[in-house]
C-alpha cells in the first residue's frame, strides 16, 4: 500500500495492520467471488425458471432434451397444427420477456413428424429466432417428416435467419421426407444464409428422402459452401433415399474438398439406398479426403443399400488409413446390403484400423447381410484388441451366417482384455446361426469381469438359435453384480431355445439400470 494511501484519514484502512489489510483484501476478493457465483447461480436458474414456465404451460406437449442448452423437443404430435404452434411460439416470447431471458446462446426446436407444420409454420419459426434469439451461437431445427412443406417458404425463413443470427457459427436444419422440396428450394434456403452469416462453422442439412434433389441440388450446396464457409470445421449431409443422385454429385463433392475445405475435422456423409453411385466416385471422394485433410478426427460414411459398391470401395478406404488419417478418433463406416463385400477387405480394413489409429475413441461397423466370414470377425478381433483409448464399440453383423462360434469366442477375448475406458458396447448377431452357448458365455465372461465402467450394453441374439438358457442364466449371474454403472442394458433373444422364465429372471436383477429390456 502507498505512503499517501495509509496517511490519508478519509482512508478507513489507514490504522489497519499489515496482517489485518491481508485479511480485508482476502475478504473483499471473496465476497466478489461470491458475487459471480451468486451471477452465475441466477443465470442458471432463469434457465431453468424459464423451462419450468414452458413445461407447465404445454404440459404434455413438449420436453427438454437434457443434454442440450436449450432443446424443445414435440415429436409425433401429428394433431399439433400451424396455429397451435404459433400460440407456442407466442407462450415462448412471453415467458422469455417475464424472466427478461436474452442471453441464450444455443436453441434447438424439434417439430419431428408434427405431420400439420407446413409452409406458414416455417416462416413463423424464422420470424421468433430471428427476432428473440439474435445472439445465437447454434441453431438446431428439426422439420423431418412435416412433409406438406414445400420450397415456397425456405427464402423467407432464410433471409430471417440470415439477416438477424450475425453471430451463428453452429447450424442444423432437418428437412427430410419433406419430399416436395426439390433443388430449387435448396438454392433458395442456402443463397440468403451465405451472404449474412460468414463465420459459420459447422453445418449439418437433412434432406433423405427428398426424392426431387438431384445432381444439380448437390452442385449448388457444394458451390455455396465454396464461395462462402471456407473455415468450416464440420460437414454433414443426410441426403439418403435422394436416388437420382449419381457419381456426378460426389465428383463436385470431391472437388469442393480439394478447393477449399481444407479445415474441415469433421466429416459425416450419408447417402443410402443412393443406388446409382459406384466404387469409382466414392473411391475417389476418400483419396481426396486423404490427401487434403490430413488433421480430420471424425469420419462417417453411410452407404447401406448402395449394392454397387464393393471390395474396391473398402481398400482404398484402408489404404487412406494407413497413409493419410492417421488422426481419426472417430470412424463410422456403415455399408449394410452392400453385397459384394467380402473378407477380403473387410480384413484389410481391420488390419489398417488397429495398425494405425492408436487414438481411436469410436467404432462403428456395419456390414449387415454382408458375405463375410468368421475370417473377418477374427481380423476385427485382433484390430479391437489394439484401440487400447476405445470408449465406443458398436459392431452389427446383422444376418452374416457364415460367422463362427470360434471367431465370437476370440472376439470376445480381445473386447475384454485392454479396454478400460470403454463405456459403450453394442453387438449384433442377428441370425448368426452358428453361435453356441460356448461362445456367448465367453462373451459375458470378458465383458462382466473386464468392462467395470459400462454405461450401455445391448446385445442382439435374434434368430440365434442354439443358444439356450444357459446364457440368460449367466447373463444373470455376471451383469448385475459387475457392471453396477450401467445406465442402458438390452437383450434381444428372440427366436432363441430360451424360456419365458429365464427372461423374467434376467429382467429382474437389471432393475437397478435407469433403461433395461429384455426381449
Amino acid at each position: 500500500m502507498s505512503q499517501s494511501t495509509s496517511t490519508n484519514p478519509q482512508n478507513p484502512s489507514s490504522d489497519l495492520q499489515p496482517e489485518e489489510n491481508k485479511t480485508n483484501v482476502a475478504q473483499i476478493q471473496d465476497n466478489e467471488e461470491q458475487k459471480v457465483g451468486a451471477e452465475v447461480s441466477e443465470n442458471i436458474t432463469v434457465l431453468d425458471q424459464v423451462k419450468k414456465d414452458l413445461e407447465e404451460r404445454w404440459l404434455g406437449t413438449l420436453e427438454f432434451d437434457p443434454k442440450e442448452e436449450f432443446m424443445i423437443k414435440v415429436i409425433d404430435k401429428t394433431w399439433i397444427t400451424g396455429l397451435f404452434l404459433r400460440d407456442m411460439i407466442n407462450d415462448m416470447k412471453m415467458v422469455f420477456e417475464e424472466n427478461n431471458f436474452t442471453t441464450l446462446k444455443s436453441f434447438g426446436l424439434s417439430l419431428q413428424q408434427c405431420l400439420e407444420i407446413g409452409d406458414i409454420s416455417v416462416v413463423d419459426i424464422g420470424k421468433f429466432i430471428g427476432e428473440e434469439l439474435s445472439g445465437l451461437e447454434s441453431l438446431k431445427l428439426d422439420l423431418s417428416f412435416c412433409s406438406v412443406i414445400t420450397n415456397k417458404p425456405l427464402k423467407e425463413f432464410s433471409e430471417l435467419i440470415g439477416s438477424n443470427l450475425k453471430n451463428l457459427k453452429d447450424l442444423t436444419l432437418d428437412f427430410s421426407h419433406c419430399w416436395r422440396i426439390t433443388d430449387e428450394g435448396l438454392e433458395q434456403l442456402l443463397t440468403p444464409l451465405v451472404s449474412n452469416i460468414p463465420n459459420l462453422t459447422k453445418i449439418s442439412l437433412g434432406f433423405a428422402y427428398c426424392r426431387n434433389i438431384t445432381d444439380q441440388g448437390i452442385n449448388i450446396l457444394c458451390q455455396v459452401i465454396s464461395d462462402n464457409w471456407k473455415s468450416l470445421q464440420k460437414l454433414h449431409l443426410n441426403f439418403g433415399r435422394c436416388q437420382d443422385l449419381t457419381d456426378r454429385a460426389f465428383k463436385d463433392i470431391t472437388e469442393l474438398i480439394i478447393t477449399n475445405v481444407k479445415t474441415i475435422q469433421h466429416i459425416d456423409f450419408g447417402f443410402p439406398y443412393c443406388e446409382k453411385v459406384t466404387d469409382d466416385a466414392i473411391s475417389e471422394l476418400i483419396v481426396q479426403i486423404g490427401a487434403n485433410l490430413k488433421n480430420l478426427q471424425h469420419l462417417g460414411l453411410a452407404f447401406n443399400y448402395c449394392e454397387l459398391l464393393s471390395d474396391k470401395l473398402l481398400l482404398v478406404i484402408a489404404k487412406e488409413i494407413g497413409t493419410n488419417l492417421s488422426n481419426l478418433k472417430y470412424l463410422h463406416l456403415y455399408f449394410p446390403y452392400c453385397g459384394t463385400i467380402t473378407d477380403a477387405s473387410v480384413k484389410e480394413l481391420a488390419t489398417s484400423i488397429g495398425t494405425n489409429l492408436p487414438s481411436l475413441a469410436r467404432l462403428d461397423l456395419n456390414f449387415a447381410v454382408s458375405k463375410i466370414s468368421g475370417e473377418s470377425v477374427k481380423e476385427l478381433a485382433k484390430s479391437i484388441g489394439n484401440l487400447a483409448n476405445l470408449e465406443h464399440l458398436a459392431l452389427n453383423l446383422y444376418y452374416c451366417e457364415e460367422i463362427s462360434n470360434d471367431s465370437i469366442i476370440e472376439l470376445a477375448a480381445k473386447i475384454g482384455a485392454n479396454h478400460t475406458k470403454l463405456h459403450h458396447l453394442h453387438l449384433n448377431c442377428y441370425k448368426c446361426k452358428q453361435l453356441t452357448d460356448e461362445g456367448s458365455l465367453a462373451l459375458i465372461s470378458h465383458i462382466g469381469n473386464n468392462l467395470k465402467d459400462l454405461k450401455y450394453l445391448h446385445l442382439v441374439f435374434i434368430y440365434c438359435q442354439l443358444l439356450t438358457d444357459a446364457t440368460l442364466s449367466a447373463l444373470t449371474n455376471t451383469i448385475a453384480p459387475n457392471l453396477t454403472k450401467l445406465e442402458h442394458a438390452a437383450f434381444e433373444f428372440t427366436h432363441c431355445k430360451v424360456s419365458k422364465e429365464a427372461k423374467v429372471t434376467l429382467k429382474e436383477s437389471l432393475s437397478y439400470v435407469i433403461d433395461h429390456d429384455v426381449k
